[in-house]
């Protein structure tokens, strides 16, 4: 049997999409709406491909198959829990037959104009075009769409997390449809309630912040503690952290509870963990252990009943081990490239919520990023 290191021992047990190996998601090929000039309320919809069909596939307002048997897809809001068809696209502008997409063997779709207006693949015009996951299909003055997967066999169960309206902001202050964003609330469900410590990790931008503050508004935990652990030096970091009694180590040093005091109950939250010298880790080992510590000067020890919360955009394996392995449990939070089908509804909440903005009618069609593939 193969004996696991302590921070092995994650909510990825549970099964997630993003799991390698027996028992992941099928993912399927699904186009996302990213954005449309009419019906900007439907960003974050999906028309999935349906497994097993070879097509051919049109896309725009018609329900009825194409004059060459073409099949049409339709849009659907899906859910880990819930899959609600929302029909075509209804657009009087969108032709009803607007796309024509044929499946290839390789993974790519071939996309061709069938409608009215131009059509552009990353930012090129084009009359038919090569796509791949990652792509962005643009009818000109329409709506764009972004070649990505979606699984297709999620368990119709709930995420642990309360009800909130499609593209909207959850209840931890993620916004996201994405397999990843949902892969991420699964983890934050399970993760929050727990005891133990807890690693978050992921780029620069990506929200681990939020994610934090997310998991310790569950927990049920006081005071959120909070410091930039490159912000306190080495000659201090035990000050900082284990606090003084008065008048030590100086005559006139006030008393200070240390962080440990502070976070009392609740959640101590270290940003930029891995940026500490290995020097620097080892000084938490004992008190994440078992909660004990001396304040300077104080011939007795105290107890704090603490939760520790890292985070780093670093590999977590460049954590010093032995603290690596107190760290139970890890979440990675997604960049925005792993969820780019996230970032029009990221855009709008954030003008709607930005001082003198109002809600924006819609989002802008994506940049090119490269050349198509011409057919």
């Amino acid at each position: 049997m193969t004996l696991r290191e302590p921070h092995e021992s994650t909510w990825d047990d549970r099964l997630s999409p993003r799991t390698p190996g027996a028992g992941a998601h099928k993912m399927t090929p699904a186009l996302a709406l990213v954005w449309s000039l009419e019906e900007p309320e439907r960003v974050g919809e999906v028309a999935c491909l349906p497994p097993g069909v070879d097509g051919p596939f049109t896309l725009g307002r018609a329900v009825e198959p194409g004059e060459d048997g073409a099949l049409p897809l339709v849009l659907t809001r899906l859910r880990p829990f819930e899959r609600t068809v929302t029909g075509a696209l209804r657009d009087g502008r969108v032709s009803r037959w607007q796309l024509r997409i044929v499946p290839l063997a390789d993974g790519a779709l071939l996309v061709e104009q069938l409608g009215r207006g131009g059509l552009q693949v990353n930012g090129h015009d084009v009359e038919s075009a090569v796509v791949v996951p990652g792509d962005v299909v643009t009818a000109v003055d329409r709506f764009s769409l972004l070649y990505t997967h979606r699984p297709s066999d999620w368990p119709r169960e709930p995420a642990g997390v309360d009800a909130f309206p499609f593209g909207e902001a959850d209840g931890f202050g993620i916004v996201g449809e994405s397999a990843a964003a949902w892969e991420l609330r699964h983890a934050l469900a399970f993760v929050a309630p727990q005891a133990e410590h807890v690693l978050v990790h992921g780029p620069s931008g990506a929200g681990k912040e939020l994610i934090v503050r997310a998991i310790h508004q569950r927990s049920g935990r006081k005071t959120l503690v909070a410091r930039n652990a490159t912000t306190i030096p080495e000659s201090l970091l035990d000050a900082e952290l284990y606090g003084n009694i008065k008048d030590y180590p100086h005559p006139g040093t006030p008393d200070r509870v240390g962080m440990l005091g502070e976070a009392h109950e609740g959640t101590l939250f270290l940003d930029e963990i891995g940026e500490l010298p290995h020097a620097h880790q080892a000084h938490l080992l004992r008190v994440m252990d078992c909660g004990q510590y001396t304040r300077l000067g104080e011939t007795g020890s105290r107890t704090a009943d603490v939760r520790f919360i890292g985070a780093t955009n670093r590999d977590p394996d460049d954590l010093k081990h032995d603290l690596r392995a107190r760290f139970i449990h890890s979440v990675g939070v997604p960049g925005l490239d792993e969820r780019p089908e996230d970032i029009p509804l990221i855009v709008r909440h954030l003008l709607r919520d930005a001082p003198g903005e109002g809600s924006p009618p819609g989002v802008r069609a994506p940049t090119p990023r490269r050349c198509p593939t011409r057919a």
